[in-house]
């Protein structure tokens, strides 16, 4: 439980926690979460991304900085995952980088980033 509701204990709602968990794909976890495993030992690295993004929808944020916070999924299941995150986070700014297209199109603005010498050398 300590462990979806890191840093601190936004939520200690079995029911609320379990259907985050199911929300995000983690819903086979829901029965050993009070077990003192080294999830990051046990978790793919895309399961450690959608268990960050179940915090972020216990939580609520007010702004909500995610970086790369996709990049271990598949296009689809990245896409599903962000467009949950979107209809239940409704009020929450958020602010994400990604280099997948599909999680690029859900965003209001895009900035593009370049070096800045590359900046001052363009005519227009």
């Amino acid at each position: 439980r300590h462990t979806v509701s890191y840093p601190h204990p936004a939520c200690q709602d079995e029911q609320i926690i379990q259907t985050t968990l199911e929300q995000v794909g983690l819903g086979r976890l829901k029965d050993n979460l009070d077990e003192p495993y080294e999830w990051h030992g046990i978790l793919s690295g895309g399961e450690q991304q959608r268990l960050s993004l179940a915090r972020a929808l216990l939580h609520k944020p007010q702004i909500l900085f995610l970086d790369e916070a996709t990049n271990q999924l598949d296009g689809e299941s990245a896409l599903a995952l962000m467009q949950t995150l979107k209809r239940a986070l409704p009020d929450t700014l958020v602010i994400g980088i990604s280099h997948q297209p599909e999680i690029q199109a859900l965003f209001g603005r895009k900035v593009n980033l370049r070096p800045l010498n590359e900046l001052a050398n363009r005519s227009d």
